[in-house]
């Protein structure tokens, strides 16, 4: 439980950013930058525990960008397979995360496979051959856009806003679960040229990118390479940039 609560803190932080203008040093200054990232993200997960209101609230009519008939078009897939949704599951945070998800078209092979696997792991449980406990293949495409709460004044705000965020995650938080101290870090890619005004790609935090003075996190789970997930979410932010 401790390690899930670490994740979500990681990935909370990862989608916060400044709502207020930064000062000249921390322009500057990318350890300034770092520091007052982790400051506000501290401040996110502190309202999260007391149950204060978040920051800032994102405006839920940007998932309409994501039901436009956008994925329908780009992954070639039928219109009425696919299930929208705009949820908020880190809501405490004020984030809006809008969903597409459908069927893959051998779900009913991925479930048998599946449930045949965890079977022969259950019943090596307790023997001298335990099989390790079987990772589970999806049987949904999903596509998730989140629309980060945090306002900005300008798109320079939001550019230095990612790259504080970056900065510290890269360079690794400690926080604290249930009374210990714990070190949370993701590795990034290189900065993504041609995505909005600035991005960068992480196969724990997605395409993370700034355009027009907002920041977005947009996650594709449609193919089993990395890679081709991580080309599709380029492609696909792309053509969500020329449609906001």
């Amino acid at each position: 439980m401790k390690y899930l609560i670490l994740c979500l803190i990681t990935l909370c932080m990862l989608a916060c950013g400044r709502s207020e203008e930064p000062s000249a040093t921390a322009q500057n200054d990318p350890q300034s930058v770092a520091d007052q990232a982790a400051a506000e993200a501290q401040e996110v997960v502190e309202r999260a525990k007391s149950g204060k209101p978040p920051i800032a609230a994102a405006d839920a009519e940007g998932c309409a960008v994501i039901d436009s008939g956008l994925i329908v078009e780009f992954f070639q897939t039928g219109e009425a397979e696919v299930v929208y949704t705009n949820s908020i599951p880190s809501r405490r945070a004020g984030h809006v995360v809008c969903f597409a998800r459908w069927d893959k078209p051998d779900k009913e092979q991925i479930e048998k496979a599946n449930q045949q696997a965890m079977m022969e792991w259950a019943k090596s449980v307790g023997s001298a051959d335990k099989k390790p406990q079987p990772k589970m293949v999806s049987d949904i495409n999903e596509v998730s856009l989140t629309l980060v709460a945090n306002s900005f004044d300008s798109a320079s705000d939001a550019v230095t806003s990612l790259e504080g965020t970056i900065a510290m995650l890269t360079k690794g938080i400690t926080v604290e679960v249930q009374g210990q101290k714990r070190k949370a870090k993701m590795e990034f890619g290189p900065w993504i040229e041609g995505v909005g005004d600035k991005a960068i790609w992480s196969d724990k935090g997605g395409l993370n990118f700034a355009y027009d003075a907002r920041r977005y996190t947009l996650n594709v789970s449609v193919y089993e390479d990395e890679e081709q997930n991580q080309e599709a979410a380029i492609e696909l932010a792309q053509q969500i940039i020329k449609s906001l």
